[in-house]
């Protein structure tokens, strides 16, 4: 339907003016020193990176890439906050020296949707991470979108792309704006920056769907 190709549109070019702007907040910026933040901005900025490949893509069509990478933009932000806000600074050592377990991703999700700092309480995180796991994992979520009477093939769904599209760049705009006011002690600038993220984030939307599920939109 056209309609969803006009929601999927507008959805790219949002994410592709996010992943700009939250390039050009951080670009030659130095942050505060010590091993929490060092990793935290590891965490928190191949987010961001990540966003912007979903973007390229997005424009290339290569929408079964987008389905797969949609679970890691959402595990690279939790771990980046969990570092950031949560984590002890024996839990910091550990995770440096990679002898943290990162497989119970929903233990995390938990304790990051709980903390006062956090604004992903919106989603119902537990059913998303359920979704994307079926669609990172080429799981029958995902392989259910190639299937198409007795023949396989992508029938991905332009309204689908469009609400993975704005998962991505919602977690973008919340990455860029955690980098500024905790790793580089810029309250101020952190603070017009989430006002600027939020109304690119919001400029012309219209509701987009992620697959399976209506409660798990953004509101």
């Amino acid at each position: 339907m056209q309609e969803d190709v006009d929601v999927f549109l507008s959805a790219c070019e949002r994410a592709d003016e996010l992943a700009v702007w939250a390039a050009n907040q951080l670009h030659g910026r130095e942050g505060q020193p010590g091993l929490r933040n060092k990793l935290a901005a590891a965490a928190l900025g191949l987010a961001i990176d990540l966003h912007a490949t979903m973007v390229m893509l997005a424009k290339k069509g290569a929408f079964s890439a987008i389905f797969c990478l949609a679970r890691s933009i959402l595990e690279s932000y939790v771990t980046g906050f969990w570092l950031l806000y949560i984590a002890s600074d024996q839990q910091i050592e550990s995770f440096n020296k990679g002898k943290t377990s990162i497989k119970h991703k929903r233990v995390l999700m938990n304790e990051v949707i709980g903390h006062k700092a956090s604004r992903i309480t919106d989603y119902k995180l537990k059913e998303l991470t359920g979704l994307l796991d079926g669609l990172t994992h080429g799981g029958i979520k995902h392989l259910a979108m190639r299937l198409s009477g007795n023949f396989s093939g992508a029938i991905y769904k332009h309204r689908y792309v469009a609400g993975l599209l704005d998962l991505s760049s919602w977690i973008a705009c919340m990455a860029a704006v955690d980098v500024m006011v905790k790793i580089m002690a810029e309250s101020e600038l952190a603070a017009s920056m989430h006002d600027k993220g939020n109304e690119i984030f919001l400029r012309n939307r219209t509701d987009s769907e992620l697959p399976y599920t209506s409660k798990a939109r953004h509101r």
